[in-house]
């Protein structure tokens, strides 16, 4: 089990990496609670804005999205330690990438695999 320290109401706090299944339900929430706001952010460098209009057109579909995401941040934190009932926003905002590190522990994985599978891994800059 890993663990990572998060700050939560201003003091360090154990975040602890969920048991296999528990964390496969987490991650299945997290997809269907922010799935569209990823997709949302995916899609936006593929976007033409040739107007105003455009540009107030994409502000106008993402900016209830974008709001609601912070809340279902919160929310989801919240359901992987209930500890984090306590935090603030901004709190819960720094802890994410930790969070996701226990949540998604396939990083490791990824960069092996190439070793893994016989190739050599090449080396970026």
């Amino acid at each position: 089990m890993k663990t990572a320290t998060v700050t939560i109401n201003g003091k360090d706090h154990e975040l602890k990496e969920l048991p296999a299944a528990r964390n496969g339900e987490w991650r299945r929430k997290f997809e269907v609670e922010l799935g569209g706001i990823i997709r949302l952010v995916r899609t936006l460098p593929n976007v033409e804005i040739n107007t105003t209009q455009d540009l107030v057109a994409v502000v106008m579909d993402a900016l209830p999205m974008l709001f609601d995401a912070m809340d279902k941040a919160g929310e989801l934190a919240v359901a992987y330690d209930p500890a984090f009932a306590d935090a603030y926003d901004s709190e819960v905002a720094d802890a994410y990438p930790a969070l996701l590190g226990l949540a998604f522990p396939f990083g490791n994985l990824a960069r092996q695999a190439p070793g893994l599978l016989g190739a050599t891994p090449t080396k970026t800059s």
